[in-house]
C-alpha cells in the first residue's frame, strides 16, 4: 500500500530558496517572517512525521508562500485517527 499524504499552503511573504532547508531546524525563522512565532512548528511536525515513518517536505510557492506535505504510512494514519 502506498503512503497518504496531508497538504497544507499559505499565501504569506514566503521564504527565499537558501531557507527552505532550515525551516526544519529548530528556532529558525526566516529572514521576511513576520512578528510571532517561536521557529518550533514546523521542526516539530518535521519530527513527528518521520517518528511514524513519514516525511516532511516544504517547497516554496509561486508567486509567494509555502506548500508543506506530509506523508505517512497508512498504518500511522490509522494508529493516529484511531486515538
Amino acid at each position: 500500500m502506498g503512503e497518504e499524504a496531508g497538504v497544507g499552503a499559505d499565501t504569506g511573504v514566503g521564504v527565499s530558496e537558501d531557507e527552505i532547508d532550515l525551516l526544519t531546524t529548530r528556532f529558525f525563522r526566516g529572514t521576511g517572517s513576520a512578528d510571532g512565532g517561536s521557529g518550533l512548528g514546523l521542526p516539530i511536525a518535521a519530527t513527528l512525521a518521520v517518528q511514524y515513518g513519514g516525511l516532511l517536505f516544504v517547497e516554496s510557492a509561486r508567486p509567494h508562500g509555502l506548500v508543506v506535505t506530509v506523508t505517512l504510512p497508512p498504518a500511522a494514519v490509522d494508529d493516529l485517527t484511531t486515538r
